[in-house]
């Protein structure tokens, strides 16, 4: 899972089995020392994965784009996900010059 520090907006990538799925935690940011609530229950309903309620994500949380299904299983498809339209556009080239399908989600998200 992916979690944004709200005080310095840093990116943490934290494995899914060191998270609670049945309580709140605080968190704290290996960058600023900032402590931040994660708390699973506050995004699904009993039964349902994370981001499946569609509600707004909770402090710290990144949202992720949605998945498209993909047409033909033969299919190599990449998701291009850079800031800068003349990197998206080099790195979609490239990929399609592989036999890639290239995806560039419309940001922010």
């Amino acid at each position: 899972m992916y979690l944004t520090c709200p005080a310095c907006t840093k990116r943490l990538q934290i494995p899914d089995n060191k998270l609670p799925t049945d309580h709140a935690v605080r968190i704290t940011c290996p960058a600023c020392q900032q402590r931040f609530p994660y708390d699973p229950r506050a995004h699904r309903t009993p039964g349902s994965a994370i981001g499946d309620t569609g509600l707004a994500p909770h402090i710290g949380m990144v949202s992720m784009p949605q998945r498209t299904t993909m047409a033909d299983a033969h299919t190599m498809q990449a998701l291009v996900c850079l800031d800068s339209p003349e990197h998206q556009a080099v790195c979609q080239q490239m990929l399609q010059s592989l036999g890639y399908t290239a995806t560039i989600p419309a940001w922010p998200l």
